[in-house]
């Protein structure tokens, strides 16, 4: 029947939408330095965001259900085609209006089909869900801690995403707000790399999570190594061209506002990445509360942290505050998954040294003069990359496999273009 975590969910949804309802007269008149032709507009598209919350809410239940049935195929296939809906959406309405009303309505029908499909889905899978059947005491006891402290994170994860934000558009102007959130929205677009494989991880986590488990801490290691390898040229890549990539994008006058936030959160976002798989592995152990209490204890650093540096540096201090944050979060929650579940340590010298020498390495791209000195340089240390990671990085075992699988792509690739010849 519908869980005790699912009407937590529901009266979530109607306390956020409550409070957004509330909150956003106050945010567009005082709160945030939103021009006066623009305050009605942005009312609106407040109000349409609060009456989407609880879908929003729901909807991450409705994904916990099927990840949990292990069909992480519907869940992407959803994913996708809301991902398509809102661009291309928008950029349909943006051919007759620039309303924001208008457009965050359009996110939010695409965010009611998506809901409206994933409750179907789970209808489907699990027929049992139509009907209304109380939980027993002690399940619910056990479901309430537990979704109790995953709501924690819930709420401060998120509070922290978007704290930088506010104080910008407050301290600073709705253009830096722009300036500083299109390189996050681009450059965080990385997590579907590793939201995808930690989506896979967490039930697999949750029933192999036995202190010590050799098991666990094989799938840890190679997570968390194929994450940094898999991540890596990515970043560079990003953090090498920001410059030329945001003139080409926008403009010359962007991309010089933008250029040095880019590349710090490029840096941020590979190391959060890294912290995805730990962060799994607590969830999956039963242990949200340390993840929660761990984000209570960094918000009021963070707090101050952005603060500060956003009155001083600007939005590129609002990116080197995110990225000392998840720094720090990165680095804790490698020791609580060693400590707690571990018991022995799945990260060598050999992969902090490489981390190091990568962080080293996006500090030295953003320094370079011109186009062609990044060319050369981005060239250059690609294969040497790839190289030290299969030689330093992978164990034998890890090599002799992934050599393995190598020989079989390419012999199904000769039998393809054999059949084709």
């Amino acid at each position: 029947g519908l869980t005790t975590r699912q009407r937590d969910e529901i009266l979530l949804g109607i306390a956020g939408s409550l409070t957004i309802l509330v909150s956003a007269p106050w945010l567009v008149r005082k709160g945030l330095n939103i021009p006066l032709a623009l305050q009605g507009e942005s009312l609106k598209a407040l109000y349409l965001i609060a009456a989407a919350f609880p879908l929003v809410i729901t909807q991450a239940g409705f994904r916990g259900v099927l990840e949990g049935l292990q069909r992480f195929d519907i869940v992407n296939s959803v994913n996708v085609a809301f991902g398509i809906f809102s661009f291309a959406g928008s950029l349909v309405v943006l051919q007759f209006s620039t309303h924001l009303g208008i457009l965050a309505a359009v996110v939010i029908i695409g965010r009611l089909i998506c809901w409206a499909v994933s409750l179907g889905f789970c209808f489907r899978l699990i027929p049992t869900l139509r009907y209304w059947k109380a939980p027993e005491p002690l399940l619910a006891r056990r479901l309430l801690a537990f979704g109790g402290w995953m709501t924690v994170t819930n709420l401060v994860g998120p509070l922290m995403v978007y704290l930088d934000r506010f104080l910008i558009g407050a301290w600073l102007s709705m253009a830096s707000v722009a300036y500083y959130t299109t390189p996050y929205d681009v450059v965080t677009r990385l997590w579907i790399i590793p939201s995808a494989l930690v989506s896979a991880l967490f039930p697999v986590f949750s029933a192999t999570h036995t202190l010590g488990s050799s098991s666990s801490m094989r799938l840890f290691s190679l997570s968390v190594k194929y994450v940094y390898i898999t991540l890596f040229p990515l970043t560079l890549l990003i953090a090498t061209f920001a410059q030329e990539g945001l003139a080409f994008w926008l403009d010359d006058i962007f991309a010089a506002q933008s250029t040095r936030v880019l590349q710090w959160l490029a840096a941020g976002v590979l190391l959060n990445s890294l912290a995805q798989v730990p962060f799994s592995l607590i969830q999956g152990a039963g242990r949200p509360d340390l993840t929660a209490k761990l984000h209570l204890l960094e918000l009021p650093l963070y707090l101050f942290c952005v603060s500060l540096l956003i009155r001083n540096l600007g939005i590129e201090g609002a990116a080197i505050a995110w990225t000392i944050r998840v720094s720090i979060d990165t680095i804790v929650l490698f020791l609580l998954a060693w400590r707690s579940f571990l018991r022995k340590s799945v990260v060598n010298l050999s992969f902090i040294f490489a981390v190091l020498a990568s962080l080293t390495g996006l500090l030295i791209v953003s320094l370079l003069p011109n186009v062609v000195v990044k060319i050369w340089v981005y060239v250059l240390t690609l294969p040497l990359f790839v190289l030290g990671s299969y030689r330093f990085l992978l164990t034998r075992d890890e090599r002799m496999n992934l050599k393995g699988r190598l020989d079989e792509v390419r012999r199904r690739m000769g039998k393809k273009h054999a059949r084709s010849g």
